[in-house]
């Protein structure tokens, strides 16, 4: 059930010194999964007849090495494993001399579209295992850091290109604002290394966001995205800089 694809790094991809930004990267791997499950008839229109879609509750992306503009890369996407009501799955990401650029394991769940509320995963989907030649990826933790005080504050509103699919937020918008409430300098002059986040319930088009970040080291933040008006956790963040 392994799916490569080649892309090229586009110009709206990049950052202004030309390497690849962290949602594009993140978008990449999003859509390596999307085509996989399409190749292997479990994506999210093959299970809209049980009226049921796929959304993510924790990612690690670790980068080693960042594309450039115009660059060739292959990503690489494989299911790894379906436990009750978790999946799990993994990303590579190599340059055109297979050259290991960035990885990414992930924890998925299964979201009933009506009752918004999570279900366990269809027995039709227990056979996804990870390929035999690819060396599995450790899981993000389920356990995440809180900010305990806000040293930088940051609000947001998504609008309606920020859904997608399931007709809420898409958890790459989360990760996008929490870097960009990040400060301007770090921005500028640092690279991320690591970053894990976790999502711990929808948003909806005309929410009001409220990032909160906290420096725990000279490189590393962690953050917190919550509904402004129900004060609501929406997901947490953490992100090593170099």
């Amino acid at each position: 059930m392994k799916f490569e694809g080649k892309y090229i790094i586009r110009a709206d991809e990049v950052t202004p010194d030309k390497m690849m930004s962290v949602p594009a990267m993140l978008r990449l791997m999003q859509e390596g999964s999307m085509q996989n499950s399409l190749e292997h008839s479990f994506s999210v229109w093959d299970m809209e007849s049980d009226n049921i879609s796929w959304v993510l509750l924790r990612k690690n992306l670790k980068i080693y090495n960042y594309p450039m503009l115009g660059d060739k890369v292959k990503i690489v996407t494989y299911p790894i494993t379906t436990e009750k009501i978790l999946a799990s799955r993994d990303y590579k990401l190599y340059d055109a001399q297979n050259k290991l650029l960035s990885t990414a394991s992930s924890t998925w769940t299964i979201l009933n579209l009506s009752t918004r509320k999570l279900e366990r995963i269809p027995l039709k989907y227990k056979d996804m295992v990870a390929p035999e030649e690819e060396q599995i990826l450790e899981p993000p933790s389920s356990k995440f850091r809180r900010p305990t005080e806000f040293e930088f504050i940051k609000e947001f509103s998504p609008n309606y290109y920020d859904t997608d699919w399931n007709d809420h937020v898409n958890n790459i918008y989360f990760i996008k604002s929490m870097i960009e409430s990040t400060p301007l300098e770090i921005l500028k002059t640092q690279k991320i290394k690591e970053l894990t986040y976790h999502i711990r319930s929808e948003s909806l088009l005309g929410d009001q966001l409220v990032i909160g970040g906290q420096k725990l080291s000279e490189n590393a933040f962690i953050y917190q995205v919550k509904n402004k008006e129900s004060d609501k956790a929406i997901s947490y963040g953490e992100v090593v800089w170099t």
